[in-house]
Order: structure tokens, then sequence, then C-alpha cells
């Protein structure tokens, strides 16, 4: 419906994917997936008005971070150069701003909204011995 009207806004959200997370490589080729398409679209669409951006949102306090455990959500504040999480009233605002004529100029961007998070500091611990799923056949010596 936006080709017609020459005219249109694609908010793609997609999980903060600025490192490597062992056991999730499906998860993090999805998430570069989605981010590429974003940029891909932008050029593609931007002939038809279309803009096309994506919000990659950090640790957001919302009901289902608490099966996280309260020991990972403090280390994430620890990690965040602001200290704290973020709100799902601070993504939707971003979300609302790039969906509006203010955004006009604004396309094939990803946005992380993580009080800088990925910037700098180590949420998740590398283990010693990264979880295979299913477990990869070890040759015996």
């Amino acid at each position: 419906a936006f080709i017609p009207q020459k005219r249109g806004r694609i908010v793609n959200v997609v999980a903060e994917m600025s490192r490597g997370f062992p056991g999730m490589a499906h998860t993090g080729a999805a998430r570069a997936g989605v981010d590429n398409l974003t940029k891909t679209l932008a050029v593609e669409w931007a002939q038809f008005g279309i803009r096309v951006n994506a919000v990659a949102p950090g640790v957001i306090k919302t009901t289902g971070t608490r099966q996280y455990g309260e020991g990972l959500l403090e280390s994430s504040k620890k990690a965040c150069p602001i200290k704290r999480l973020g709100t799902p009233e601070e993504v939707a605002h971003l979300i609302n701003y790039l969906a509006s004529r203010y955004a006009d100029f604004i396309t094939g961007q990803t946005f992380y909204i993580d009080g800088g998070a990925s910037l700098w500091g180590d949420t998740w611990f590398i283990p010693d011995e990264v979880p295979q799923y299913p477990p990869y056949p070890v040759p015996e010596d």
C-alpha cells in the first residue's frame, strides 16, 4: 500500500546485535539479516518515498525480563554507562519519532537504544565451554 501512495514508514525492531553471543549463532544471523534488510529496502524503496529504519533495544525492563533473574538484570545495569535498564516507553518514543514526518531525512539506519551498553562493558561472561545444541561429536585422542 505504501508504493502507490509514494510515502511510508517501516520501523523494524531487532534485538541488539553488536557482539557475538556464544551458543546463539542462529539468532545472531537472523538479527544481522534484519539489519541488512533494513538497509537494502531503504535504498530500493527510497524512490517511492518509503523510509526504512530499525530499532535495536538493549536490556529493557519488561515483564519478560523477570525470567532472567535479578542477578543478570543487576549485571546488565552495571555494564550500562547510564546504570539502568531501558523502558518500553523509551523504545516506543523512538519508534514513534522514526515513523513521523520529523524523520523524513532518516533512512537505512539501525538505532541502538541501550543506554550506551553496546559501547562498553561486558554484560555476558564468556563460558569456558560453550554449550553445543546438539552436542558436536568430539573425536577421541
